[in-house]
């Protein structure tokens, strides 16, 4: 009745899904406003390769996403590309009533006829924002951030469990209506945020390992699997 696909792709709550590098655009939509849409669900959505190497497109013809009501959990977005998203307001992502956070990710050229052109934020949502970079947003009011109502927090550390810091770079075109907005406004890439998994004395460097060759990691060999954030042991060499 409102243009959407109810159930085309089904998630258990709290799943984590491994998104394979490549650009993802085109048909089918989740509704005639957004490519993905996501309703009483989290989950965690992770790109496979290196950052923004998982490119989410709106071709410039709708909104890359719209999360509403996340079911009492947070729905975590890690590593990914939100570019050329095309709405009235929130064109990279649109968060009603929800709890999401964003590590890593990056909001490119995501264009708002309204208000927000990367994030629009209502709903007296909870949005956590570390090392994610904001670049060529415009909107008619808020090119990268807009409040309607809830809390927005953009972090100066890296992710939980990561070491190093990230790098601030440009400042955050933003406009705060009924809600909290805190941290630095700024956009930040990874700088030198890194994860090394439990038990290893030497980080991997997520910004320049080879999926296709082992890490020394510590006193052995190790491998990154699954994401680029993971690591354990080669099974032989």
């Amino acid at each position: 009745e409102d243009g959407e696909i109810i159930g085309d792709n089904i998630a258990e709550l709290g799943a984590i899904i491994r998104v394979s590098t490549g650009i993802y655009e085109g048909a089918p939509y989740s509704s005639i406003a957004y490519v993905y849409g996501l309703k009483h669900l989290y989950v965690s959505i992770v790109c496979a390769g290196i950052p923004h190497a998982c490119i989410l497109s709106g071709g410039n013809i709708r909104g890359i996403m719209g999360v509403t009501t996340t079911g009492g959990g947070t729905l975590s977005l890690n590593g990914l590309l939100f570019k050329d998203g095309r709405n009235t307001y929130g064109a990279g992502i649109n968060v009603a009533g929800s709890s999401i956070t964003l590590e890593m990710c990056s909001f490119q050229s995501c264009t708002a006829t309204g208000n927000g052109g990367a994030l629009y934020v209502s709903g007296n949502s909870q949005v956590n924002v570390f090392s994610t970079e904001f670049a060529s947003n415009s909107a008619t009011q808020a090119g990268d951030l807009y409040i309607r109502s809830g809390t927005v927090t953009v972090h100066t550390s890296c992710p939980t469990g990561w070491s190093g810091a990230p790098t601030a770079s440009i400042d955050l075109d933003t406009y705060n209506s009924e809600g909290t907005l805190s941290g630095i406004l700024k956009s930040f890439n990874m700088g030198s945020c890194h994860y090394c998994s439990p038990g290893n004395s030497v980080p991997l460097d997520a910004t320049s390992f080879s999926l296709s060759s082992c890490q020394v990691c510590g006193a052995g060999k190790f491998s990154p699997v699954g994401g680029w954030y993971d690591c354990f042991e080669c099974a032989s060499g």
